[in-house]
């Protein structure tokens, strides 16, 4: 039975009034389904401390202090969380782990479920005032903080020793900190559970605050801030503890949530256009809600400059969309682009039926190139001076990434370009040089084949500028894209970074080799450019302005896929499809036919699982889609 969203605070309430303490071994269900049990009940999960400060690729994160947090940070897959999934974490210094870009939750804190206030969308493993600061330098605070996932089905936060702040008065009693405590929030794509774990606590340490209601919370909370589970507030958990939600297997209530999972192309990451071309903008709206939207959707699509001018707007109505349901909408008229140059390409949605505004509205970075003279140059930056800078603490194997699709094909990249920064005197040479690296993309969409790579000594590098690095043998790539790495061979050298502008999301960090989404791939790109060559007479004339409404599905796919488009004239198509490595490995001339709508079925069972381009070519004109094929 489908209930009123304007219930669940009551809801919420009534489930919360029922802890009697930590004697309770279990709870819930929210109004959703959610329940937990801990490890006091026979049947509860047993403590099993994972140390992930151990494991090679875990991150410890930096920038934490006192009622702050850090984040948007990557967890490399998409943790189902109530009715939506999120791939992302925001984290606090007060124990919390936020699933959106919430603002920071600092003392008093709130009751779980309570809408509003400084953020919803969030757990709660130890929500209370904690310090990873000090205001004394004669005292060392202990605290860490690490992060790993498996990129699979696992994620974990483990907050290390952590203390809780303590008033100093005024520094005549320090340190402004006091205890230990070390506890991990365990996320499971497995079975879709959370778990909070608890190795140390220091209760003694802990201060009621008398002019808070609570100091001390444990539970979850939804998107809406209406459903949540908590456990007894103003109790610290003892060593050894352990907590696990667990969501229902049928969900308790029907949610339409339409929302816009992705613009121009299925990643919804950053995109090369050509300037001066016509551009067919997309969006794909997805119902993400567990029960059907019943009321029409009303799709926004706006182009925005620099300067957050809109120099392009379409609009579009959807009908009613079924659960899990989803449909690509194109803007018209075409946006001509103006001119070279980074842009927001923005979405928003609206809907009756919607009732999780917070997912309503997507943007990614469009990159406009100018291809004159047979050259482009390709780059998510502005080119701006950076606004930050990246450098880690290793070297050889540590450094940064970037992933880029060229707006056509073939593309012959001749230099790479990286914005250097040391320790501010550039009238001293850095202690160390950097290595530049260049990959094709394997068939599983990764860094595969090394293609070009060189050492820049420190006393050729120019501190505070763009350090270009000229290819011996330029290399030419036919489809697909390419990676892009930058490699410090020790401290005090770092990338150039920028958090102004449209984000790109195609960056990567890489520690002692590995590659993984940059843990600030939201909110910074990296200042590396790639200069190419191709033949810019043929390009112009090789966009999306030709082959219209060219779309791709399912996709990933297994056994077969479908091929469907809007041609502008008769014509002779062809479709192909090519593997990452060059390979084609599927070819078919479909005949002269008039102008309209074209469609093919596409055979995938002689087809290994991975990552492949298919390209469709007619008068002149081409267009390429990426296509996952599955297990």
């Amino acid at each position: 039975m489908r209930i009123k969203l304007s219930l669940l605070v009551l809801l919420g309430l009534i489930i919360f009034a029922s802890f009697p303490g930590f004697a309770q071994t279990s709870g819930g269900p929210d109004a959703y389904g959610y329940t937990w049990i801990d490890s006091d009940n026979s049947n509860g999960p047993a403590f099993s401390w994972v140390d992930i400060t151990t494991k090679p690729n875990a991150s410890q994160i930096t920038g934490l202090g006192d009622d702050n947090s850090v984040g948007m940070f990557s967890m490399g897959w998409n943790f189902p969380y109530y009715w939506n999934s999120y791939g992302e974490v925001k984290i606090g210094s007060n124990g919390w782990v936020g699933f959106k870009n919430i603002g920071n939750i600092a003392s008093c804190y709130p009751t779980i479920p309570t809408p509003g206030g400084s953020g919803d969308n969030y757990l709660a493993p130890f929500m209370s005032d904690l310090n990873f600061g000090s205001n004394n330098g004669s005292f060392t605070n202990p605290a860490s903080l690490w992060t790993w996932s498996n990129g699979v089905d696992t994620f974990i936060v483990t907050y290390k020793n952590v203390p809780w702040w303590k008033n100093d008065n005024g520094g005549a009693n320090p340190p402004n900190f006091a205890g230990n405590n070390t506890f991990q929030v365990i996320l499971s794509g497995v079975d879709s559970s959370i778990t909070f774990q608890y190795q140390a606590t220091t209760p003694s340490d802990w201060y009621d605050s008398p002019g808070c209601s609570d100091d001390m919370v444990i539970g979850i909370e939804n998107v809406t801030g209406n459903i949540g589970l908590q456990l007894p507030t103003n109790v610290v958990p003892l060593a050894n503890y352990v907590v696990r939600f667990t969501p229902p297997s049928v969900p308790l209530l029907s949610i339409p949530d339409p929302s816009p999972v992705w613009n121009a192309n299925q990643d919804n990451k950053g995109q090369f256009f050509i300037s001066n071309a016509q551009v067919n903008l997309k969006t794909n709206i997805a119902n993400v809600g567990n029960a059907a939207v019943n009321n029409p959707i009303s799709v926004n699509g706006e182009i925005r400059d620099l300067p957050l001018n809109t120099i392009y707007t379409g609009n579009k109505t959807l009908a009613a969309m079924p659960t899990g349901g989803d449909s690509t909408v194109t803007f018209s008229p075409a946006w001509a682009i103006p001119a070279p140059g980074q842009y927001y390409f923005n979405t928003e949605i609206t809907c009756a039926d919607d009732v999780n505004p917070s997912n309503n509205s997507n943007s990614i970075e469009i990159s406009a190139v100018d291809c004159t003279n047979d050259t482009m140059s390709l780059t998510y930056a502005t080119l701006n001076p950076p606004d930050g800078a990246l450098s880690w603490q290793g070297g050889g194997q540590d450094g940064v990434g970037i992933y880029i699709d060229p707006p056509i094909h073939p593309v012959t990249i001749e230099s790479i370009e990286y914005f250097v920064l040391g320790d501010g005197d550039t009238t001293t040479p850095l202690p160390v040089g950097f290595i530049a690296n260049l990959f094709a993309e394997d068939v599983a969409g990764n860094p595969g084949t090394q293609l070009f790579t060189q050492t820049i000594s420190a006393g050729n590098v120019t501190e505070g500028d763009w350090n270009k690095v000229t290819l011996s043998s330029p290399q030419t790539i036919t489809s697909g894209g390419f990676y892009v790495s930058w490699l410090q061979e020790g401290s005090g050298i770092g990338i150039g970074t920028e958090s102004f502008g449209p984000i790109s999301r195609r960056t990567y960090e890489i520690l002692s080799g590995s590659w993984a989404t940059y843990r600030s791939a939201t909110t910074s790109d990296f200042l590396i450019k790639v200069n190419v060559s191709t033949d810019c007479s043929v390009g112009r004339d090789r966009g999306l302005s030709q082959l219209q409404n060219l779309e791709l599905f399912p996709n990933p796919a297994h056994q077969s896929a479908t091929l469907r488009w809007t041609r502008k004239t008769a014509g002779n198509p062809t479709v192909e499809i090519w593997s990452m490595l060059g390979t084609r490995v599927f070819g078919k001339e479909m005949g002269w036919s008039n102008a309209g709508e074209i469609q093919l079925n596409l055979p995938l069972e002689h087809l290994v699982p991975g990552t492949y381009m298919v390209v469709v070519t007619e008068n002149g004109a081409q267009c390429s889609r990426k296509l996952v094929i599955s297990e």
